[in-house]
């Protein structure tokens, strides 16, 4: 049995952007994904529409990963001068 510090929650998701243009979310999950290493191969970054009031936007987000994992991974894109942000999970 494996106390709560040794368990791994997945409560975290990594946003590399928000656009109001689906061609410019789509350029930017393009490279994304060519930095995207074997390293973080078992996150999944996706573009998802969301509708707020009258507005429409593309995020690019990863699935819900551990808090080490966001970290880690938002340093890397920081290094490849792509601006992120870690998101608690709801």
């Amino acid at each position: 049995k494996k106390n709560n510090s040794e368990k791994a929650i997945n409560n975290f998701k990594v946003q590399l952007g928000v656009f109001k243009n689906k061609n410019n979310a789509d350029k930017q999950l393009s490279i994304v994904n060519k930095h995207k290493t074997l390293q973080f191969e078992e996150v999944e970054i996706k573009l998802l529409k969301t509708k707020n009031k009258n507005n429409l936007f593309y995020s690019i987000e990863t699935n819900a990963i551990t808090k080490i994992n966001a970290i880690n991974l938002c340093d890397f894109f920081k290094n490849k001068k792509i601006n992120c942000i870690i998101k608690i999970r709801k």
